[in-house]
């Protein structure tokens, strides 16, 4: 029900996705062999959430539920919580070019993914994950790149997973991978050590931490704290 956004609005939610992989009432994710976008629920969804003044997170969006989405909310905050580059390596879950740009003349932000399966599954290192920024930063601008985590070894670890929805999991997202030196948010000193070599330091370095995804948030997230249901 379209009409469940304003009830996780009252309780604080300020950012949303549609859909994940998989096609659902709403919309169509990556996976879908026959991607037909939103639907009219999903229309309706974006129209509630938009007037809302939400952020819509098009991660894991399907192409045309991406344009969508873009089309529907011409001056909704949109952004892409964690994914990498196409162009760098070429998977369905990264986004395009097209897509960047589309996401940066929105003032958004990407999270670049810390996952093999985004990042380079034959070569899962820091610095190919750098790589991945690099031409974020050439397409996009700085201002509009972030970190994105997606750190799944553990959860994958401990929930003994061996199947994703009915599915193996796909190359470089098998339980227990994870970018070499990377595996979780303890990494993070070497990927900072890593960036810094590549030439982001100052204020470079600084917006891609946290600069740019606190804009975002800022200007997204309320001023105060939603008051609290009645009992």
């Amino acid at each position: 029900d379209p009409q469940l956004a304003y009830a996780y609005w009252g309780l604080g939610a300020r950012m949303f996705s549609l859909t994940w992989n998989h096609r659902n009432p709403f919309a169509d994710g990556l996976g879908v062999e026959e991607d037909e976008g939103l639907s009219a629920l999903g229309r309706e969804l974006v129209d509630i959430l938009a007037g809302l003044g939400a952020m819509l997170d098009l991660s894991h969006a399907s192409p045309r539920t991406f344009d969508d989405v873009l089309a529907a909310a011409p001056e909704a905050s949109v952004l892409a919580s964690h994914a990498c580059c196409r162009a760098v390596h070429d998977t369905p879950r990264n986004l395009s070019d097209e897509q960047l740009v589309a996401v940066s003349a929105r003032g958004g932000v990407v999270g670049m993914m810390a996952l093999p399966l985004t990042v380079d599954p034959e070569r899962p290192t820091i610095e190919r994950l750098i790589d991945h920024v690099d031409h974020a930063v050439q397409v996009m601008g700085i201002e509009h790149v972030g970190l994105g985590g997606d750190f799944i070894r553990q959860l994958a670890r401990a929930k003994g997973m061996t199947e994703i929805r009915g599915g193996l999991f796909p190359p470089g997202m098998e339980p227990g991978a994870a970018i070499v030196g990377l595996e979780g948010p303890a990494g993070y000193p070497g990927l900072v050590a890593a960036l810094e070599r590549r030439g982001y330091t100052g204020d470079r370095l600084d917006a891609i931490l946290r600069e740019n995804w606190l804009r975002v948030f800022r200007a997204g997230l309320p001023a105060s704290e939603p008051a609290p249901l009645a009992s």
